[in-house]
């Protein structure tokens, strides 16, 4: 992750290593914002950010359970992770989930309770999906 930093001009890193060639989290950032580090795990990075506007707001990357069966584990951290803070929250990462069966492409299709519980631990965080469109 040191090379990487160096590479584009960050300079601070804050990294969760992965575990095999699977996961891994990284922030990167500048000396122009403060971040305090709250908590982290293979799943999340979770932190407190103070912009040079003074602007304070909570920031976490997130990464779901690739796993079906433990995505569960996924939405109970979600959830706790809103109630842990009353700042204003930004959460972005890979959720490795969808909210409607028309955002699978291929495969098997995922079952209706397996979306609701995603959308559920959404609405509970108060969460609002950024429309995007990709390859």
């Amino acid at each position: 992750m040191e090379r990487i930093r160096l590479e584009v001009g960050f300079s601070n890193c804050f990294a969760v290593k992965s575990v095999g060639r699977s996961g891994g989290l990284a922030v990167l950032w500048n000396e122009e914002v403060q971040i305090r580090l709250l908590t982290y795990s293979q799943s999340h990075i979770d932190m407190e950010i103070r912009d040079l506007t003074d602007l304070h707001w909570h920031l976490t990357g997130f990464y779901g359970q690739p796993e079906t069966g433990r995505r569960h584990e996924s939405w109970a951290l979600l959830k706790s992770l809103k109630s842990s803070s009353t700042l204003p929250w930004v959460c972005l990462g890979d959720f490795n989930e969808i909210t409607k069966q028309s955002e699978k492409r291929g495969g098997n299709s995922r079952s209706d309770r397996q979306i609701e519980s995603f959308c559920e631990a959404i609405e509970y965080c108060e969460l609002l999906e950024l429309d995007y469109r990709g390859p």
